[in-house]
């Protein structure tokens, strides 16, 4: 017995029943192959527009000033942090005043590299274009300035300024 013998539309005797069957089991059928076609062949990767990026979180002035000294006061390097962002000469500035610990006294490469990294996490859409920072320290302060977009380069010590503030 064959496959034919038993699908009863291509197994009258009458033509047009039969003509119907082959038409409806050849659709079936290809309905079918196309729906494993499909679940076998490999997805096409989408390809990401520019727009389709999710915009970075942005987060206030006052909460990034207020991370940021909670940030670095749980470092033990720091006495006393102070950071606020000011608009000056029409850019916006992040300014930072700091008094080290006397761990951030022994180790003040390290205290000053957690300055910078800190900085270099500000979100981009707060608009800083400069950053100064004052040292607070027992005989002088001493204040660094660079370009925000140094902090990104890491770029700090070669692009921006020292100076020293006698007390």
């Amino acid at each position: 017995m064959s496959i034919k013998d038993k699908l009863p539309l291509l197994n009258s005797k009458n033509a047009g029943i039969r003509i119907v069957g082959y038409t409806s089991y050849g659709f079936l059928g290809l309905v079918l192959f196309l729906g494993i076609l499909a679940s076998v062949s490999p997805q096409r990767e989408e390809t990401t527009n520019v727009t389709d990026v999710p915009e970075e979180k942005c987060i206030g002035e006052s909460a990034f000033s207020i991370e940021t000294e909670d940030v670095l006061m749980q470092t033990g390097y720091f006495k006393s942090v102070y950071a606020n962002i000011f608009e000056r000469d029409g850019h916006q500035t992040l300014e930072m005043e700091v008094t080290p610990s006397a761990q951030g006294y022994n180790d003040p490469e390290n205290f000053k590299a957690l300055l910078y990294s800190v900085v270099e996490r500000a979100p981009v859409c707060l608009g800083i274009e400069n950053v100064k920072i004052t040292l607070i320290l027992t005989d002088y302060n001493e204040v660094l300035r660079y370009p925000f977009s140094a902090a990104l380069n890491h770029t700090e010590d070669l692009e921006g300024t020292s100076t020293i503030e006698q007390k």
